[in-house]
């Protein structure tokens, strides 16, 4: 899309459109937590916490993942090292279905993870809001979501990052 693109309404109607995201830059967005606006709390995990920011550099909102790396190391030294190679992982990745990594950063006890905000949220809350409404999910819209998950997954193989001997299951915990 340029700058100006157009669309038309269901009556025909055609509007002019500015697409902001050139607005953005990325590379501006700060490098330190205190370069973020906390907005809300996404989500926790056992080692963390993920938030919607607003960089105060360049307005923009993203996700934060906020990830105690002390009690993690603490907790079990392969899940350290998973954590410090996700961003490698994530930096090395360029796909319409995957969120986009944008930086790191490592501040006393916590790495700071900068991804892209997905104001749709993801599958998991696509289907929890749809059992609270008890409403249906189409055919179509569940042909739409294996379409986009295998996409990514394929790439993600192409990429040759999904190595035989590491199982979701066994990350966290040490089989040793």
């Amino acid at each position: 899309m340029s700058n100006f693109d157009t669309i038309n309404d269901i009556d025909g109607k055609e509007y002019l459109v500015f697409d902001s995201s050139e607005l953005y830059d990325d590379s501006q967005m700060g490098s330190k937590s205190d370069d973020f606006e906390l907005l809300s709390k996404l989500g926790e995990g056992a080692f963390g916490k993920v938030f919607k920011v607003r960089s105060k550099i360049n307005n923009k909102v993203y996700a934060m993942k906020k990830l105690n790396i002390k009690e993690i190391k603490k907790e079990n030294e392969k899940a350290y090292q998973l954590t410090i190679n996700e961003t490698s992982f994530l930096e090395g990745l360029s796909h319409p279905h995957i969120v986009k990594y944008y930086k790191q950063f490592i501040e006393g006890d916590y790495l700071y993870i900068i991804i892209e905000f997905v104001a749709n949220g993801d599958v998991d809350g696509f289907i929890e809001a749809h059992k609270r409404f008890n409403k249906h999910i189409s055919e179509e819209e569940l042909w739409n979501i294996f379409y986009q998950c295998m996409t990514a997954l394929s790439y993600v193989h192409s990429m040759g990052v999904i190595h035989r001997d590491i199982k979701p299951a066994n990350l966290l915990m040490d089989n040793n």
